[in-house]
C-alpha cells in the first residue's frame, strides 16, 4: 500500500500561520479573565507569529517591530515587566533604525511605559509617554492617532 506524502508549501504555512497566530494571541489579549493556561497560550502564540513573520521572504522591518511590540504588550499583561521592556526596546529600536512610521514609534515607546508602569518606575513611564504624545502628534490619520491616544490614556488612569 502506498502511502501519499503531502508536500508542504512552506512560504504559504509561515504566511497562515504568522497571521493565525497574530490574530488568536489579540483573541486572548482582549479576554478579561485568562487562566494560566490561555496566558501561557497567548505568550506562546505571540512568539510563534513573530518567528513565522521572520521567516516569511516578504517580511519588512514594520512587521518585526509589530510583533516586537505585540510581544511587549502580552509579556506587560503576563505581569514580566522586564521582558516586556526588552520587546517594546526591540519595537523601537526597528523603528529607530528604518525610519518606520511615527504611529509604530508611538507604540513602541506605549509598550516602554506600559512596561514602566508594571514594573513601578514612574519615571520612565512618564518619558516614555512623553515620546508617545510627540509621535502621536506626528501621526496624520486620525484613527491611527485616536488609537494610540487612547491607549495612552489607559497608561496614565491605571
Amino acid at each position: 500500500m502506498e502511502c501519499a506524502v503531502a508536500t508542504i508549501d512552506e512560504e504559504e504555512a509561515h504566511r497562515h500561520f504568522a497571521a493565525v497566530c497574530f490574530n488568536r494571541t489579540w483573541e486572548l489579549l482582549d479576554q478579561p479573565d485568562r487562566t494560566e493556561a490561555e496566558t501561557a497560550e497567548m505568550i506562546n502564540t505571540a512568539h510563534a507569529s513573530r518567528y513565522h513573520w521572520s521567516m516569511r521572504p516578504d517580511v519588512e522591518p514594520l512587521n518585526l517591530a509589530i510583533s516586537d511590540w505585540q510581544l511587549s504588550r502580552v509579556y506587560t499583561v503576563a505581569g514580566d515587566a522586564e521582558t516586556a521592556s526588552g520587546y517594546a526596546a526591540a519595537s523601537l529600536h526597528l523603528c529607530e533604525q528604518y525610519e518606520l512610521p511615527a504611529f509604530n514609534r508611538g507604540y513602541a515607546h506605549e509598550g516602554l511605559a506600559r512596561a514602566a508602569l508594571v514594573a513601578g518606575d514612574a519615571e520612565s513611564r512618564d518619558r516614555h509617554l512623553a515620546a508617545a504624545l510627540e509621535a502621536a502628534e506626528a501621526i496624520e490619520d486620525e484613527d491611527h492617532r485616536s488609537l494610540l491616544l487612547a491607549d495612552l490614556e489607559d497608561l496614565t488612569t491605571e
